[in-house]
Formats: C-alpha cells, sequence, structure tokens
C-alpha cells in the first residue's frame, strides 16, 4: 500500500484505493492515521514533491517546460507551490538556503534521491 503514492501515477482516490485493495473509506482512515491528513491532501502532496524534485536543479529551464503530473498550467502549480511553501516559486528559488541545498546534496549521495515525501522502503 505504502509504495502506491510513490511509485504509480495514482490521479485520484478512487483509483488509489483500488490500487491498494481497500474502499475509499479505509483509505481515508488509514491515511488519516498514518499520514495525519486525507487521501486526496497526499496524492497532491506527492505529485508537488514529484514535481519539485524535477524543476528544483534545472532553474534554467521554463517551468511550463518542466510540468507534468496533472498540473494543468503553470499557474496551478504555482498555486500548489504557494499553498504548500508559502512563496512562490521564484521567490524560493532565489532565496539563500546554502544548509537546505548541501543537505539535499548529502542525501542524493547517500540515499540516491534528493527528496520524497514518502519514501520507496528498502
Amino acid at each position: 500500500m505504502y509504495r502506491a503514492p510513490v511509485e504509480g501515477e495514482l490521479g485520484d482516490v478512487p483509483g488509489f484505493a483500488e490500487t491498494v485493495g481497500v474502499s475509499e473509506r479505509t483509505l481515508n482512515r488509514i491515511c488519516l492515521r498514518v499520514f495525519g491528513f486525507p487521501p486526496k491532501r497526499l496524492l497532491r502532496r506527492q505529485r508537488f514533491l514529484r514535481t519539485l524534485d524535477r524543476v528544483r536543479d534545472r532553474l534554467d529551464m521554463p517551468l511550463s517546460e518542466l510540468l507534468q503530473d496533472g498540473y494543468y498550467e503553470q499557474a496551478h502549480f504555482i498555486r500548489e507551490f504557494r499553498a504548500f511553501v508559502g512563496s512562490t516559486p521564484s521567490d524560493d528559488f532565489h532565496s539563500p538556503r546554502d544548509v537546505l541545498r548541501r543537505a539535499a546534496i548529502a542525501r542524493l549521495r547517500v540515499v540516491g534521491a534528493t527528496m520524497q515525501g514518502v519514501h520507496r522502503p528498502g
């Protein structure tokens, strides 16, 4: 069950519930207990983190070319970014954050990925 948000291309809660083999109600209870928020928020969060990981080190490319994972347009991603981070992508990407960048580089070297909200077991 825990691998589905990481590895799957889950677009909606009914598909998520079907993939993990539980009812939507059961999935809701599990997500609230394990993650602290409902499955829809988990799916939004995972989509955001996957996209953020993809765009983070490609600031020289237009954001619109990097968006995937169900973002309809750049404005959609910017709204989600503001909801999760509290600022616009432009403000965040140009802020000094050497400590976090070094931590991400170290994590990439050790774990093999810079960031993921729900990690693959292993």
